[in-house]
């Protein structure tokens, strides 16, 4: 079941990007948001999208940090969204080293595509036998420099065309196989079903289920 788990929850879908956008049990930090759930052996851990202050405090701190806490080498990262990270590291590498799972399948939105990269990053340095994979929906860019320092990705990055959030920041480099959706067109709109209210940026959750809808996934 772990490895057809795996492929379930590791892959590009409409339903695994709902499943974090409609999740309402998160584990709060007052910076970060996330979740882990337990499937016999396989760890699923997700990350909440920006939704505070702090959140937004941290998306616009993108200048460069050095750091060699799971790494052989110097790597260089967006400042906010590894001070995100940091801020429940701990919490999660202490429940994947008590469970030791076969399969780690890691998922987030947004700021928590940013936090999926650097986690996944992590834990191919922790559990080097272990069959990492996951997605990230609309992700920015948290890492600068070479990517040769960076462990071999097995994510699925979810970008739309005009999704001005997977520009960012500039300088940054996205950390797995970038899966490209929707199309150039950026005056399409999107109604909030519960608000009704329209949005015209295509980084909107609503545009991703749009998209993914068009490719079957």
């Amino acid at each position: 079941m772990g490895a057809e788990d795996f492929k379930r929850l590791s892959s590009p879908t409409k339903v695994n990007m709902a499943a974090i956008v409609d999740r309402t049990d998160w584990v709060h930090t007052g910076i970060t948001d996330y979740h882990i759930t337990d499937r016999d052996d396989l760890c699923l851990v997700e990350f909440q999208s920006t939704k505070g202050r702090e959140d937004w405090k941290s998306n616009f701190k993108f200048l460069p940090n050095k750091e060699r806490w799971f790494a052989d080498r110097d790597l260089y990262l967006h400042r906010g969204f590894l001070g995100e990270y940091k801020a429940v590291r701990s919490a999660i590498l202490d429940h994947l080293y008590r469970r030791k799972p076969q399969f780690m399948v890691i998922n987030g939105y947004s700021l928590g595509a940013a936090l999926t990269q650097i986690c996944a990053q992590d834990a191919a340095y922790h559990f080097p036998d272990a069959v990492i994979g996951g997605t990230g929906y609309a992700p920015p860019r948290p890492f600068y420099g070479n990517r040769s320092n960076l462990k071999t990705s097995t994510l699925t990055l979810v970008c739309a065309h005009c999704d001005p959030v997977c520009l960012v920041p500039p300088f940054g480099k996205h950390y797995g196989s970038v899966m490209k959706v929707g199309n150039w067109n950026s005056f399409e709109t999107c109604k909030d079903p519960d608000t009704g209210k329209v949005w015209h940026i295509t980084h909107y959750w609503g545009f991703y289920y749009r998209y993914l809808d068009a490719v079957g996934a």
